[in-house]
């Protein structure tokens, strides 16, 4: 092999390593940004709702979003009716991100706003968490 064939072949592997790496990096970002975006207007959502709970209110209709963030009602699952079921017993979900959010990254997973007892807590349960527990939260899973 010539020494310009090895530059040649040196050259593709150190371009294949770097866009390689270079997609593992962006496809990481969009993930990250991806699950952010989506906790920032959960927590919102689940700050208003727990407001509404401690003053004693009525829970609205419509899902209280932050209009400065993503504004997709569709994305969230809002079930008001799950609390006047379960009253003061139950740890049952309130916001349930929709459908999963697909990563490439890490597992896919959702956002849950969960009651409990006068608060509302937002966490993150990957798909098979999601799975195992949507009975006891009251969710549909989708098969």
């Amino acid at each position: 092999m010539s020494q310009r064939q090895r530059r040649v072949a040196r050259d593709l592997a150190v371009f294949i390593i770097t866009t390689f790496a270079l997609v593992i990096i962006v496809s990481a970002n969009r993930d990250r940004n991806n699950v952010n975006d989506c906790r920032r207007q959960i927590d919102h959502a689940a700050a208003a709702l727990a407001a509404e709970l401690a003053a004693d209110h009525q829970l609205p209709l419509a899902l209280p979003l932050d209009s400065k963030l993503r504004n997709d009602r569709t994305h969230y699952n809002y079930a008001p009716a799950s609390l006047a079921v379960s009253g003061d017993h139950g740890e049952p979900a309130v916001v349930y991100c929709t459908a999963p959010h697909a990563l490439l990254t890490r597992s896919n997973g959702r956002h849950v706003a969960i009651k409990r007892g006068r608060s509302i807590e937002v966490s993150w349960m990957t798909e098979r968490e999601f799975r195992e527990q949507s009975e006891r939260l009251g969710c549909r899973a989708a098969p």
